[in-house]
């Protein structure tokens, strides 16, 4: 009989508790049974595939259990044996499943939010100059790959953004490009999805690029991606990368030191830096989410405005002293006007 009654007094409880309902009278929908879970005990929290990261840390344990200190300390247990990258993923994960038992209203808050994830370390970054640009692109063996290249190095498009790049998205007449999806390979297999900030954009051709775009596309009267591979399927960067972008560098004498196919992104920021563009413009072009990202990446590129501001500040200092100074009268005499500081 007791064992009955405490039954009965746990049901209710649970039938009371924010994470049921008022008609959840079987067991809880929050939990997780799995084979082999001992009776009177709450099961584990989720169903994690075991080669996952984090399988075993918190399959045992059940959700309302999670505490913020241990979702630190496991991310920093992490840290310490994989790389910044592959920590930040596995957080992630676990944040939104975490996430989404707050939504279903299982647990009050994320014990996962605000613990502090490594950085990702900033890969070197490689600025080729127009004349280096100049020969990679005659040397770009077809004129599908010279095409798609200036597309990269000219108006910054990420390599995904063009090589899910349709003819009609492209307007030669007007000089603009509109950005409305990108591809990624994901294990092996095509996944064609939005831009990075999941928005979409246009951009400015430049005019230089305005007729190898326009030839390339009148003479072979496409329809359907600007920029495919042999089977008509959007370019893999991997393949491009290493039968047509490599070697090419290597031929121009580009390579070594070490060339990669974002570093054309790069290189087309610098030079809309340093033909002026402001970094609205820039950010745009780019199509980063905010202009502190575009700031934090290329703030070392504004030289000009950093000169611009040393100088104004020394002019400011040299008439400073000037201020302070005012005639009296017409005798020419100068008084010094006092400040109170």
């Amino acid at each position: 009989m007791a064992r009955r009654a405490d039954g009965r007094s746990r049901s209710r409880r649970l039938a009371r508790s924010p994470l049921g309902t008022g008609h959840d009278r079987g067991p809880r929908r929050d939990l997780v049974r799995h084979e082999g879970s001992a009776q009177g005990v709450d099961p584990p929290l989720l169903p994690v595939p075991a080669r996952c990261v984090g399988a075993p840390r918190w399959s045992p344990i059940h959700v309302r259990r999670i505490e913020h200190g241990a979702v630190a300390a496991w991310v920093a247990e992490v840290g310490a044996e994989t790389s910044a990258s592959t920590t930040r993923k596995v957080a992630g994960v676990l944040r939104s499943i975490l996430e989404l038992a707050v939504r279903d209203r299982r647990i009050p808050a994320n014990p996962a939010t605000g613990v502090s994830l490594p950085r990702l370390p900033m890969a070197e970054q490689r600025f080729l100059n127009a004349g280096e640009l100049e020969g990679l692109a005659d040397a770009m063996p077809t004129p599908r790959d010279l095409s798609s290249r200036c597309c990269s190095d000219g108006r910054g498009l990420r390599f995904g953004e063009a090589a899910a790049l349709r003819v009609e998205s492209i307007d030669i007449l007007r000089r603009r490009i509109r950005i409305t999806a990108a591809v990624a390979e994901v294990r092996g297999q095509i996944v064609m999805g939005t831009p990075k900030t999941h928005a979409a954009r246009s951009v400015a051709i430049p005019g230089f690029l305005a007729p190898v775009l326009g030839a390339y596309l009148g003479t072979e009267s496409r329809s359907g991606l600007a920029f495919p591979d042999a089977a008509d399927g959007p370019i893999r960067v991997t393949n491009w990368n290493r039968r047509t972008f490599t070697p090419t560098a290597v031929n121009v004498g580009l390579v070594p030191p070490k060339l990669r196919v974002h570093d054309l992104r790069h290189t087309a920021a610098s030079l809309m830096i340093a033909s002026g563009a402001g970094v609205k413009v820039v950010q745009q072009q780019l199509g980063h989410r905010t202009a502190t990202l575009t700031l934090d990446r290329y703030a070392h590129l504004f030289p000009d405005e950093l000169d611009a501001l040393s100088g104004a500040l020394d002019g400011l200092r040299e008439r400073t002293p000037a201020d302070f100074l005012r005639t009296v009268g017409g005798s020419g005499e100068v008084v010094e006007i006092p400040h109170d500081r």
